[in-house]
C-alpha cells in the first residue's frame, strides 16, 4: 500500500493560499525527491510514500515526508494545510505540459 497527500500552501500570516508550491517542490526534492511533486494550482503540492506491506514503515514514511515539508514550507514563510482544495483558491494554474489540453479546453 501507499499514500498520497495534498497540501495547500497558505501564508503563514494571513492563512491565505499562496502559489508557493513550485518553490517548496524543489527545495523539498533536495531531500525527497520524487516523493514530492508540483499539483495543477500553485498553491499545492503533494507527497507519496513508497509502496509498503508494513504500517509501521508507512507511518514512519509519512512523518518523515510531512516533518521536511513543514520545515521547507516554513522557509518559505508558509504553512502546509492538509486538504486536496482549497477553501480560498488562489488562481495561480501551473501549466504543466501534462494539463495544457485541460486548459486549452477552459481558454477558447
Amino acid at each position: 500500500m501507499g499514500v498520497e497527500e495534498e497540501f495547500v500552501v497558505v501564508d503563514r500570516r494571513t492563512g491565505a493560499p499562496v502559489a508557493r508550491g513550485p518553490r517548496v517542490v524543489k527545495a523539498a526534492a533536495a531531500v525527497l525527491r520524487g516523493q514530492v511533486q508540483e499539483e495543477f494550482l500553485g498553491a499545492q503540492v503533494e507527497v507519496c510514500t513508497r509502496p509498503t506491506s508494513d504500517l509501521g514503515v508507512l507511518r514512519s514514511e509519512l512523518a518523515l515526508l510531512r516533518k521536511v515539508m513543514g520545515e521547507v514550507a516554513a522557509d518559505e514563510r508558509c504553512l502546509l494545510v492538509a486538504t486536496g482544495t482549497p477553501v480560498i483558491q488562489d488562481n495561480t494554474i501551473r501549466a504543466s505540459p501534462g494539463s495544457q489540453g485541460v486548459l486549452a479546453g477552459f481558454t477558447t
